[in-house]
């Protein structure tokens, strides 16, 4: 993630007017999906390891 972050010069950081903890709900969490979808379409999809 680090080297994600630091290859965008990007941090890590809570976004403004984000309350520590608020919960966002199906429409607002599809938003956030579909714009990181769209800003990192260039970025590999990370296989998730699986932990059964």
């Amino acid at each position: 993630m680090n080297g994600f972050l630091d290859s965008r010069g990007l941090a890590w950081s809570i976004p403004s007017g984000d309350g520590i903890g608020e919960q966002h709900f199906g429409p607002e969490v599809r938003q956030y999906l579909d714009a990181a979808r769209s800003d990192f379409h260039d970025v590999p999809a990370v296989p998730r390891p699986c932990t059964m």
